[in-house]
């Protein structure tokens, strides 16, 4: 009896927090930050109010509904996915200030965890056509602006191209020089160096477009992109290609079917390479020094 009636008090005392609130995220963080054994009363609500707080960040509901396809299938499930890994995660939440114990409540409420392991089940299907892709490296306008064509959270930082020399942007075009050409994405490299002194490459935010990556194998797409940089690296002494570890999202990429492939190859098991601290190691906000895998060992 005395352990139900102070969970109907707790119940009645975030009743009336609730009804008080001036705001979708004042009522998230109530309940996200609210303490009741049982947390499943609470999901769907932080899950909605999740979604809201992304979409008050710079995704309309429009956008959502366009990324979105009506028909459930391969693109659906990664744009899904995509939108919770980052516009809800990675840019909504932090903005919250959220304790730990409720920053694990709404992860747990978002999680996509299923989703992901269904992308890593169909990940292998083959690509629709034989597009051809041109990598063009930029720090001109173009590469300024790389955040707003590859759809990825560093457009919240503006002179990059003065800020770190050692960044360049590479765009992606999809059938260049055709009446078909359109930008198709944008990554970035990162000029570094190793702890013992080696030149390298670190592949860093690669993300094609999401529209683009889900008509293709990922794989596919990466390891093209890895040969084109190799070549490139052997021209500038480079011994080695990087990428920073982690799941999908943060600073390796946005793309849950790319994250899935490099996790699973580059990643999980393997051993850092640590690099040497520059202004670029920290870019947007993610250090990644003692984070990153080796892709390519450069002859």
């Amino acid at each position: 009896q005395q352990g139900r009636a102070h969970e109907t008090a707790l119940l009645e005392d975030l009743g009336a927090k609730i009804r008080a609130s001036q705001s979708p995220e004042e009522v998230l963080t109530l309940l996200a930050e609210s303490k009741r054994k049982n947390e499943s009363f609470a999901a769907t609500y932080l899950r909605r109010l999740a979604m809201n707080a992304a979409l008050q960040q710079g995704r309309s509901v429009d956008s959502l509904v366009q990324m979105i396809p009506r028909e459930v299938n391969r693109e659906a499930v990664a744009a899904f996915v995509e939108f919770f890994n980052n516009a809800v995660k990675q840019e909504a939440l932090p903005l919250l200030k959220l304790s730990k114990e409720g920053q694990r409540r709404v992860d747990r409420a978002c999680s996509v965890s299923a989703l992901t392991e269904d992308l890593g089940r169909i990940a292998s299907l083959a690509s629709e056509g034989r597009d051809a892709f041109l990598a063009f490296p930029t720090r001109g306008v173009l590469g300024e602006a790389s955040g707003y064509i590859a759809d990825a959270c560093w457009t919240r930082q503006s002179n990059i191209m003065k800020s770190y020399p050692g960044l360049i942007p590479i765009l992606f075009f999809r059938n260049p020089g055709t009446a078909t050409e359109r930008i198709a994405g944008a990554s970035l490299i990162l000029e570094a160096e190793t702890e013992s002194g080696e030149k390298a490459l670190v592949i860093r935010g690669f993300n094609p477009l999401q529209n683009v990556i889900t008509q293709l194998s990922a794989g596919d797409f990466f390891e093209a992109f890895t040969d084109y940089l190799t070549a490139v690296a052997e021209d500038l002494g480079v011994k080695k290609i990087l990428i920073p570890g982690g799941k999908s999202g943060g600073a390796q990429t946005n793309r849950p079917d790319v994250g899935i492939y490099v996790s699973q190859k580059y990643c999980q098991g393997k051993v850092p390479i640590p690099l040497k601290n520059s202004p670029e190691m920290s870019f947007n906000g993610y250090p990644i020094s003692q984070s990153c895998f080796l892709i390519r060992e450069v002859k």
